[in-house]
């Protein structure tokens, strides 16, 4: 089985230089032809369809804005969004 079918574990926590790295070559549509999606993890052995991004920990700075990034399952969507 090849890395990208195996999971990582990052014990200090995903950088977004290190999801760059993993993603770069994943491939956007699968050999169906269906798009490739992002998931997350919403209980042990329970996922769904990430929804969401966010921007988490965000500051400001003189050299410019930061934020960390944060994926969620659609929990803060109201159905008026769709």
């Amino acid at each position: 089985m090849g890395e990208r079918l195996s999971a990582l574990i990052f014990k200090n926590g995903l950088t977004v230089r290190e999801l760059k790295e993993f993603i770069k070559d994943w491939p956007e549509i699968d050999s169906n032809g269906n798009p490739t999606e992002v998931w997350v993890e919403i209980g042990e052995g329970v996922s769904a369809p990430a929804l969401e991004v966010w921007p988490l920990n965000c500051k400001r700075e003189k050299e410019g804005e930061f934020a960390d990034i944060l994926f969620g399952p659609g929990t803060h969507i109201s159905p008026e969004t769709y």
